[in-house]
């Protein structure tokens, strides 16, 4: 089983290089929450194209499988120059991933065309699909691939139970590269909240779930990601896992002190504590204003859109 290693808006030190076989997941997202300013904003393809551009200086000849942006709506209600604010009650299974490039499509398209550039500079720089439940998310992606003649490797997240479902069809596709995003798929089974400490990823459910995977898609290269325990390292051999992608943070608890001095290492635990605090404070002050002021939002199906 190889080890890669997942980014998330980190400026990784280049020693890392020698310590895993490709970036397994690169979260598109981070990059804009870093900076405090979405794709949209006047800056936002810049931001991507940098970034990018440095991961591939310390990657020159090592794959980078950059994910479309795939943060909840709170997330990105946030940022600067947001494409369109939408209030959710439970965001983490909202307007997200493909399914938000399908209802948002220009900012999709301005996505794709940053990456799709560099692609055809950078032949191991490859695209994966983020939170697919339905076909129709993987077509519309792949349409994207056509209509850029994207020239490289493509890839979905497994993260949900409809795209296990539907692995089979996804292959017969064309795609022959498969990450696992055990964060969501251990909520989404379980039935628990990210972080409870009831999704364990452990679960008999998700193990099973993982080697049914595996017996299903036995001509492709299948990878794991997430903030897992480092005892999930063996588990994941044990389900027949091809690489499992360790997030960069997580790499001193995995394989030791060595890793502590290693560049931007505290950056998710730093981010994650103040960015949370006003994350939760402008969805709970969103959703109290829904409340008080039934005419401040237009319900739109599951999705509350503030009016222009």
């Amino acid at each position: 089983m190889e080890l890669e290693v997942s980014l998330s808006g980190e400026l990784p030190d280049e020693r890392i290089y020698q310590e895993v076989s490709a970036v397994g997941l690169l979260r598109g997202e981070y990059i804009f929450r870093r900076a405090g300013k979405y794709l949209t904003a006047d800056e936002g393809p810049h931001l991507l194209r940098e970034y990018i551009k440095e991961t591939l200086r310390i990657f020159p000849d090592k794959d980078v499988w950059y994910r479309f942006v795939d943060a909840p709506a709170n997330e990105i209600n946030m940022l600067e120059g947001y494409d369109e604010y939408v209030l959710e009650e439970f965001p983490t299974i909202g307007l997200r991933g493909m399914r938000r490039a399908m209802e948002l499509p220009h900012s999709f398209e301005i996505e794709f065309n940053v990456v799709s550039e560099l692609a055809k500079e950078h032949k191991n720089l490859h695209i994966m699909f983020p939170y697919i439940c339905e076909m129709d998310e993987i077509d519309f992606g792949l349409e994207y691939a056509r209509k850029y003649s994207f020239p490289n490797k493509i890839s979905c997240m497994m993260e949900t139970p409809a795209a296990l479902w539907h692995a089979r069809e996804i292959e017969k596709r064309g795609i022959e590269h498969f990450l696992i995003g055990m964060n969501d798929l251990s909520s989404l089974v379980v039935g628990a909240s990210r972080g409870s400490g009831y999704d364990r990823h452990n679960h008999p459910a998700i193990l099973g779930m993982l080697k049914t995977l595996r017996s299903d898609l036995k001509n492709s290269r299948l990878s794991i990601a997430g903030y897992m325990k480092p005892a999930f390292y063996d588990l994941a051999k044990e389900t027949g896992m091809d690489a499992i992608s360790v997030h960069y943070s997580s790499f001193p608890a995995f394989f030791g002190e060595k890793f502590k001095d290693y560049r931007d290492m505290d950056f998710m635990l730093n981010f994650k504590k103040s960015d949370n605090r006003k994350r939760l404070r402008l969805w709970a002050q969103s959703l109290l204003d829904v409340a008080n002021d039934n005419d401040s939002m237009t319900i739109q199906g599951l999705h509350w859109h503030r009016k222009g």
